[in-house]
């Protein structure tokens, strides 16, 4: 199951919850944000010297510093290297990212 996948079982989960009138939904709310927020954290990808992470479908990345750190900056992709790298990160978030769609390319 990919990050996406996750993300919408945690949501339709909720939804249930919510119609089940479940008492603690304050708790279990915190919990889903708490998961959700997990989850679109920035994943490294090591060989391409990045951390990259997907927004409400927008792809963002942000460098890797020379101690394999995150760099605070972090920009939206709009010209990515290659259809290779768009592979990589559709495979670890569940995306279809195509090259030719990206606007700076």
């Amino acid at each position: 199951m990919n990050r996406t996948e996750i993300v919408e079982k945690i949501e339709e989960f909720s939804r249930e919850c919510a119609k089940t009138q479940y008492t603690d939904t304050g708790d279990v709310w915190a919990l889903f944000s708490w998961i959700k927020t997990e989850l679109t954290t920035a994943v490294r990808f090591e060989s391409r010297g990045c951390f990259v992470r997907v927004i409400d479908g927008a792809l963002f990345a942000s460098a890797m510093l020379a101690d394999g750190t995150k760099d605070a900056d972090e920009c939206e992709v709009t010209a990515p290297e290659s259809q290779e790298f768009l592979d990589e990160v559709n495979a670890e978030f569940g995306t279809s990212y195509k090259f030719e769609e990206f606007a700076g390319r």
